[in-house]
C-alpha cells in the first residue's frame, strides 16, 4: 500500500460549484496553459530529469516527476482531484514495481495548485513524515513565487537527502525507473 501526502495551495475542503468550475477550466485552458508550457518547457524537464538521476545516485529510491496540466470540470468541482489523479498516476506509470517498494511520485496538479507526493510503503515506512511535508511545501512556495521548477528541484534534494541515509546506494543498484518526468 502507498501512503499519499498533499497539501493544496488554493482549495482545501470545499466544493467547487458548476459554473465557477467551467470558469476555472477555460481559464486553465486558455491562459494558465501557455503559462506552464513555458515554464515547464523541455529544458526544465531535462533539469528535473538530470536532479532526479543525480539524487538516485546516492540511494536506492526511485523517484519520479508528473506534472498534470489539463483540468475538466468534474475535476475542478471535486476537492480530492489531485490526490485521486495522484495515486492513480503512482499504479499507471508503474511507480509501485520496484524491488524494495521504493517508488516515490511527486505529482503537481497545475490547474489546481494541488501538491501530492505518493510513496510505496518500502518508503513510506523508513521516511520521516516531515520530509514529505518539507517536500510539499518547498513546491508550493515556489509556486507561490513563480519559480516552480526550482521547487520541485529542492523538493526532489531534500527527498535525496533522507532516502541516502535509509536507503543508501549499494553496489548493485540499478536504475529501476525512468527519469524523465511524466507529463499529464
Amino acid at each position: 500500500m502507498a501512503a499519499s501526502r498533499s497539501v493544496s495551495a488554493e482549495r482545501t475542503g470545499r466544493r467547487m460549484g458548476f459554473w465557477p468550475a467551467l470558469v476555472r477550466v477555460l481559464q486553465n485552458r486558455l491562459v494558465e496553459g501557455r503559462r506552464v508550457a513555458r515554464l515547464f518547457d523541455d529544458q526544465a524537464f531535462r533539469r528535473i530529469e538530470d536532479a532526479i538521476a543525480a539524487g538516485e545516485s546516492r540511494h536506492r529510491g526511485e523517484i519520479r516527476f508528473a506534472l498534470e496540466q489539463d483540468l475538466t470540470v468534474d475535476d475542478a468541482m471535486r476537492t480530492a482531484a489531485a490526490r485521486e489523479h495522484a495515486l492513480a498516476a503512482f499504479a499507471r506509470h508503474g511507480v509501485w514495481d520496484t524491488e524494495e517498494n521504493s517508488g516515490v511520485l511527486i505529482f503537481l496538479q497545475w490547474p489546481l495548485h494541488g501538491v501530492e507526493i505518493v510513496a510505496d510503503r518500502g518508503v513510506s515506512r523508513l521516511v520521516p513524515e516531515g520530509v514529505w511535508t518539507g517536500a510539499i511545501e518547498r513546491i508550493a512556495r515556489a509556486c507561490r513565487d513563480g519559480r516552480p521548477v526550482n521547487g520541485v528541484i529542492e523538493a526532489i534534494g531534500l527527498i535525496d537527502e533522507a532516502l541516502a541515509d535509509v536507503m543508501p546506494a549499494a553496489g548493485d543498484d540499478r536504475d529501476e525507473l525512468s527519469n524523465r518526468p511524466i507529463r499529464l
